[in-house]
């Protein structure tokens, strides 16, 4: 395992939106987690500061279609190649509370990070699945909590009471007991 600054340096190569505050965050909560569950990779920014910060495994979960999976997702590959190669990252294919409600009996993580389709809707589908696939005490989170995206807000607002905001950032987070 890395150190967190080395995570987020690795991190900080990798094409992305987020932030040094954020990464710094994400690799924090992820060095005290065992199963982690990323629904929303793009290309892997925030993947990498995950895994490299966890002793445990990263379940990676997107669509990448259309654009997305001939450009997008050969890059998200290569930015992870060997945290996947070596089962550090396990890469599902497929639209995330689907995926999600297949593994509510199977699959228990510690911290679920939504990162996928900002709609209202598809952040409301994407937090239930998440609530039911969380262990109690388990990490409930997200980013882009901001005015660029009101479907986050709103339904982070309506279905996590007394969620918080990572200072300096876009993430929101709560424990789910």
């Amino acid at each position: 395992m890395t150190t967190i600054r080395e995570a987020v340096e690795a991190a900080e190569k990798i094409d992305g939106w987020m932030n040094e505050a954020e990464l710094t965050w994400l690799a924090e909560k992820a060095s005290e987690k065992s199963q982690i569950v990323e629904m929303g990779c793009f290309k892997g920014r925030s993947t990498k500061a995950l895994a490299l910060s966890t002793a445990g495994t990263v379940i990676a979960v997107d669509f990448w279609v259309g654009d997305m999976r001939t450009q997008i997702y050969p890059e998200f590959c290569r930015n992870l190649a060997y945290e996947i190669a070596t089962h550090k990252v396990i890469v599902h294919r497929g639209f995330t509370a689907e995926l999600a409600r297949q593994w509510v009996y199977s699959l228990r993580p510690d911290m679920v990070f939504i990162d996928a389709d900002h709609s209202y809707e598809a952040v409301t589908e994407d937090i239930a699945a998440a609530m039911a696939l969380l262990q109690p005490g388990g990490l409930l989170c997200g980013h882009d909590f901001s005015n660029d995206y009101p479907g986050v807000q709103r339904a982070v607002a309506e279905l996590v009471p007394h969620f918080r905001r990572v200072p300096g950032g876009d993430i929101w987070w709560k424990e789910i007991h």
